[in-house]
């Protein structure tokens, strides 16, 4: 029932990226945001999206790797 691995399922969209699946990406500068979301999955950009429509400034950051 568990996965015993913490590495990524495969998706659709890591299956079909041309090429290796890019490290997520590093900063260039200093970011100021009232929130910092870290994880890019379903439930990471949702709260980010609610968060930005109500007018916080938010970032979201991928904890791994970008797999969408």
């Amino acid at each position: 029932m568990f996965r015993q691995s913490a590495q990524h399922i495969g998706t659709y969209y890591a299956g079909t990226y041309p090429g290796p699946i890019p490290l997520r990406p590093r900063l260039q500068e200093a970011l100021q945001r009232e929130v910092l979301i870290i994880g890019g999955g379903f439930s990471g950009l949702h709260t980010a999206l609610r968060l930005a429509l109500a007018g916080k400034k938010v970032v979201a950051w991928p904890r791994t790797r970008r797999n969408w």
